[in-house]
């Protein structure tokens, strides 16, 4: 059988083999401590590469055309790079259902001011001849934007991608200041089913801008918070917007319903257990989620032992807990106490949880190390994972997060050890995870 006469499944299946994966996660952007120029570059070439055999018949054609448009990154800096890869947006783009704009300087040479306003005037021109055509056909369900110019005026969006309201429904935003948040939220928020925040603080402004946030995010199913330094106003304005006022036949009136099941918080954070109660009990948001991960660097922080300070959010645990009894996957790397396990959720099928480790520094496991509540949890208590359970739930998958110190990433062989065996003894499948906030915990 001739190969242009073979199903389009089957040729769909081998290609597919070929195209290259998008080069990074967002999370792998906001974490990179080094230029992702060269990784880009690559996928470049093989982006290349595969658009010079879409020739070789019309079947072919129309399968790598899906997969070359499908995702398209778009650098926004250096010049250099925007140059080379900009060309992408005049062909096809009603194929592109998702689209990453991206600033890959970091880790490059320095660019001036001068070079930074060329490129983003470069790429804003294209996006909005070639987006922001009112006689093409866009349909955008997933934007990305990591650092670069973007959303730094109102009409931004609406110019560029007029019709993004209707159609995103994923949106990802790393190391944008304040404003450009804000914008985009507002631009973008009421038909969004996913929303993360990678790398958001503007704590070291003297002034905290306005934080503007659209009237609801009535359709929002997952939320991620990762390194997100806010103000407790802002992340508390953000919670009072998700959901949407519905008519409730059985109370005869108005409720606030919320669709989020999804809710993650990363690495260094703003939030510590009790306020993300408060804002779990904003209206009853925690008691419809089947997903959360609290992923915080908790009581961990480096400092010299004459200036640590005691931290006690243990009881924050058991509220979260108690609040949240809808959870499939509950992921807490923070201090919890005894009666923690007699309010998990009855449906609740993975559990991580979190232990100490000594420091292999003696002079920092006395002073320092002694100041700091970290619960009851360790090793030789993990079974009451089970014996305080009473039978609410029966786990599939026990993670034990084990908390690193900064700078120390491999824990005494003798605690790893007590940990394996304390979890071969339950009988449960597990899995063993180090945090070290050095390299803030991903999932």
């Amino acid at each position: 059988m001739a190969y242009t006469l073979l199903p389009t499944e089957l040729w769909l299946e081998v290609l597919e083999d070929l195209a290259p994966a998008t080069p990074w996660t967002p999370a792998d952007y906001a974490l990179s401590e080094c230029s992702l120029l060269p990784i880009f570059k690559l996928y470049h070439r093989r982006l290349q590469h595969l658009a010079s055999i879409r020739s070789v018949c019309q079947q072919w054609d129309a399968i790598l055309c899906d997969l070359i448009y499908n995702h398209v990154v778009l650098p926004s800096h250096p010049l250099s790079i925007a140059r080379e890869t900009i060309g992408i947006l005049r062909h096809h783009v009603d194929r592109i259902r998702a689209i990453t704009i991206c600033d890959l300087s970091y880790g490059d040479r320095p660019i001036t001011e001068e070079e930074r306003g060329v490129s983003a005037a470069l790429v804003n021109r294209h996006l909005q001849k070639y987006l922001g055509n009112a006689h093409t056909r866009i349909h955008i369900e997933r934007l990305v934007l990591e650092g670069g110019e973007v959303y730094m005026k109102r009409n931004w969006g609406p110019k560029t991608i007029p019709n993004a309201p209707a159609t995103v429904k994923h949106l990802v935003l790393s190391f944008l200041q304040a404003i450009p948040v804000s914008l985009a939220l507002v631009h973008l928020g009421q038909s969004l089913e996913t929303l993360e925040l990678h790398e958001w603080s503007y704590y070291d402004s003297d002034t905290p801008p306005t934080f503007h946030l659209p009237k609801q995010f009535q359709c929002l199913q997952k939320l991620v918070l990762q390194n997100c330094c806010i103000a407790k106003c802002d992340a508390f304005k953000l919670f009072e917007r998700i959901g949407a006022l519905t008519y409730c036949p059985k109370h005869k009136k108005r409720i606030h319903q919320s669709q989020l099941r999804d809710f993650r918080v990363k690495g260094g954070t703003s939030l510590d257990p009790n306020r993300i109660v408060t804002m779990l009990r904003t209206n009853s948001i925690g008691k419809g989620l089947t997903i959360l991960h609290i992923h915080f660097h908790h009581g961990r922080m480096y400092l010299a032992p004459e200036t640590a300070a005691t931290i006690s959010h243990s009881a924050a645990a058991t509220a979260i807990a108690k609040e949240c009894q809808s959870l499939i996957d509950f992921r807490y790397a923070g201090s919890i106490e005894k009666a923690f396990f007699k309010h998990l959720s009855k449906s609740l099928k993975i559990l991580a949880l979190a232990v100490w480790p000594p420091s292999i520094r003696p002079h920092e496991s006395i002073l320092w190390w002694q100041s700091l509540d970290l619960g009851y949890f360790t090793p030789d208590k993990i079974g009451d994972v089970v014996s305080l359970s009473e039978n609410r739930y029966h786990l599939e998958r026990l993670i034990i997060l084990v908390q690193c110190l900064v700078g120390e990433d491999t824990p005494p062989d003798s605690f790893i050890k007590a940990v394996y065996e304390a979890l071969e003894a339950l009988g449960i499948p597990f899995e063993v995870e180090l945090l070290n906030a050095a390299s803030r915990p991903t999932t």
